[in-house]
């Protein structure tokens, strides 16, 4: 009996790719669900209807991709011109869930965007299959996604990760991610499974200096340098904030419910109208308002203690 050769034990060599490939969807929203679907179950859930509703809405040309032949072993969405590699809008929610049980959904994922300030790309999630984790896949995406935003002109390249993911975390700050924020939502421990999420930041290049001036990098009309940097920020009122957005985003959905409930109510009884609207109202914008005004709570990071 000989020996293997030690190009016979070697691994198959991953590759990435900037684009998913056709025919991948199911793969992709697959892999992506292992890796969030505990945070996506409330919105999106169950599982199957979840990785269904991802794959019909899945953006090709915003994904990183690792492969091993065929296979997809691993892939990196980002966010570029407001299209990020999972899709889905309002009307896409409520087609596929209804309006009665989209309406809160369509909330906790409203509940989960993020907006950067300019000159930051925002990673829509990283995911590696379970067999080929601790490979270096993980850091080729990440590399090759920190590539993308600098060619696109990006500063930086930021991404959000839940306290129930060391491992990841690890990862982040050994490829060049700094944490930047911790925001604490100990409510959000029973429904999505994390109770804090820690934003982290890469730079990927650098401003350009002209005759010992510093030129802003500039993309789609986006200067990299607004006021993102520590100590630059702009003095807010909290308590404004906290008021403004928990009631603007309450009063959308309140206006949804009411719109729902004349629907309903020109076609259908009145009697049991009138009680699956008002608690569909009242539910609703009970949530809205309790999650946007908890997650806007100034906290001692915002207050920059």
């Amino acid at each position: 009996m000989t020996a293997d050769s030690p190009s016979q034990n070697r691994r198959p060599r991953p590759t990435s790719e900037r684009s998913l490939r056709p025919g991948d969807e199911t793969a992709a929203a697959a892999l992506y669900w292992q890796a969030f679907g505990r945070k996506l179950g409330w919105p999106l859930g169950p599982e199957q209807r979840g990785i269904e509703f991802l794959a019909t809405h899945v953006c090709h040309d915003r994904a990183v991709c690792a492969y091993i032949d065929d296979e997809l072993i691993g892939l990196a969405g980002y966010k570029h011109e407001k299209q990020a590699l999972t899709g889905g809008g309002l009307r896409d929610v409520l087609g596929s869930y209804g309006w009665v049980r989209g309406l809160p959904r369509v909330a906790l994922l409203a509940f989960l965007e993020r907006q950067p300030p300019a000159g930051v790309m925002v990673m829509d999630g990283i995911s590696v299959a379970e067999g080929h984790r601790g490979t270096g896949v993980g850091t080729m995406l990440l590399d090759e996604t920190a590539s993308i935003a600098a060619e696109l002109g990006y500063r930086k390249l930021r991404l959000d990760v839940v306290d129930t993911n060391p491992r990841a975390q690890d990862l982040y700050s050994r490829n060049g991610f700094v944490a930047t924020k911790t925001d604490q939502t100990p409510y959000l421990r029973g429904l999505m499974g994390f109770s804090a999420t820690t934003t982290m930041e890469r730079d990927v290049c650098d401003p350009v200096v002209v005759g010992g001036a510093v030129v802003p990098v500039t993309i789609a009309g986006l200067s990299t340098l607004d006021n993102d940097t520590p100590g630059s920020t702009k003095p807010t009122n909290p308590w404004r904030h906290v008021l403004g957005e928990a009631a603007a985003t309450a009063i959308v959905v309140a206006l949804i419910a009411v719109l729902i409930a004349v629907i309903i109510g020109y076609f259908t009884d009145k009697t049991a109208v009138d009680m699956l609207t008002w608690r569909t109202l009242f539910v609703n914008f009970g949530i809205v308002l309790l999650i946007t005004a908890l997650n806007a709570w100034p906290t001692d990071d915002k207050k920059g203690k």
